[in-house]
């Protein structure tokens, strides 16, 4: 598997001013701290002068990566102890944002000798104990709260917008439709928060965490507010225009209109099943918040 090409950067976006060398910097001095951790793959071991040499400073680790690799960096270049890190890492965003951060997101304006190596190391090998610590393993939940908080206030909000008539004109009074109005501007404020948090949190930043819980919070408590508050304050009609479920995001209720399209029993199971969700993506998001505030 091929992890990361020169050609692949040297395109429109890659900085005139630089010689094609800095387009290597990054994997290169990568690829020497992976050396180091003694992840030397098959593909090396006919080569162990330029390796003394890479590892004594005599030989840079961008010239090695174009004499020994031909520009590339691919699994071959690692043992497997190595492929199965760098597969979790490299691959991921985690390594492209480590390395523009430590450069001051000088990333292919900078030379390998601008690049200090030895704080790099040691922000990999805190990388490498997350890993070995099992730290990761939470980030899938990560991208999957992310997609459902996105699509599902995009889903919400589309709703709201094309049924918003139809939701609060049964209302009789003056009263009940100002009521009604001000709870759907509130639920429209939660979808539009539900989508930015999908945003934030897909950039592993750690405000889309933070609002996550915020609107995921909000469907924990809705059933109780929808069934007690604003029963007992305005009555049923209010109660009919709130029940939109605005949930992580997804209106499932409104998305289907009422109980009526898909039967009592089975929107029951589907709202305890949102609930649910929306409880357990909360103790997830709180597993998150370390790891992404470390980050």
């Amino acid at each position: 598997m091929k992890y990361d090409d020169v050609s692949w950067h040297l395109n429109k976006d890659f900085p005139k001013d630089s010689p094609e060398e800095y387009a290597a910097a990054h994997m290169a001095l990568y690829l020497k701290w992976c050396f180091l951790k003694g992840w030397v793959g098959k593909l090396h071991k006919g080569s162990p002068e330029d390796q003394d040499k890479l590892m004594s400073g005599e030989m840079t680790a961008t010239d090695y990566l174009y004499n020994n690799c031909d520009g590339k960096f691919s699994s071959d270049d690692l043992n497997e102890e190595g492929d199965l890190f760098t597969l979790a890492y490299y691959r991921s965003d985690r390594y492209q944002n480590d390395y523009k951060e430590l450069t001051n997101n000088k990333v292919f304006k900078a030379s390998e000798e601008e690049v200090d190596f030895e704080k790099l190391s040691r922000k990999l090998d805190s990388r490498l104990q997350e890993f070995e610590n099992g730290d990761w393993k939470n980030d899938r939940w990560r991208k999957i709260i992310s997609i459902v908080q996105f699509l599902g206030g995009l889903c919400g909000v589309i709703f709201l917008l094309s049924n918003w008539n139809s939701v609060i004109g049964h209302n009789t009074t003056q009263t009940d439709y100002v009521i009604s109005a001000m709870v759907l501007l509130f639920v429209m404020v939660i979808y539009l928060l539900s989508i930015i948090a999908g945003i934030l949190l897909w950039k592993r930043h750690e405000k889309g965490i933070m609002l996550s819980q915020i609107t995921l919070s909000f469907q924990l408590i809705h059933i109780i507010a929808t069934t007690f508050i604003f029963q007992i304050i305005v009555g049923a009609s209010v109660t009919l225009g709130f029940n939109l479920e605005p949930s992580f995001g997804i209106s499932f209720n409104g998305l289907v209109s009422s109980d009526a399209v898909i039967g009592a029993h089975s929107a029951k199971n589907l709202y305890l099943g949102v609930n649910l969700y929306a409880l357990y993506a909360l103790i997830q998001l709180s597993r998150l918040k370390k790891s992404i505030s470390n980050d």
